[in-house]
């Protein structure tokens, strides 16, 4: 019984599934939304591809729990900065990754390593 509890958690969880782990991409971009909530946040932004077309991007991040409890809040992002993001590409090829790093304008870089342990720089 236990482990048929499990499989709903186990399909949420399947990261690889959704992203090639061995393929990181970095875009650099505008935000145009930040998402605070359970149970992933998640950023969007703007990116303008070598070609001179805007592409918009998303991130899935960490809860806001772990977030919280690494240093991030519900203000850290807002729409209009410039990003720097970097994580696992979506294996659909659509422009959406899981988040392994972000940093700010300033300098300031969060992240989340391959552990799945979040912390700032």
């Amino acid at each position: 019984m236990l482990a048929l509890a499990s499989i709903p958690m186990m399909a949420h969880h399947g990261t690889a599934a959704s992203y090639d782990p061995d393929t990181f991409v970095t875009k650099k971009g505008i935000v145009t939304e930040f998402v605070w909530a359970n149970p992933h946040s998640q950023v969007h932004w703007d990116v303008k591809e070598a070609d001179g077309t805007v592409v918009n991007w998303g991130g899935e991040l960490h809860s806001i729990a772990q977030l919280i409890k690494n240093g991030w809040n519900k203000n850290l992002i807002k729409v209009g900065d410039e990003i720097t993001v970097t994580g696992h590409a979506s294996r659909a090829g659509a422009p959406y990754m899981v988040v392994t790093s972000l940093k700010l304008a300033n300098g300031k870089d969060y992240y989340r390593d391959n552990t799945g342990s979040e912390g700032g720089n």
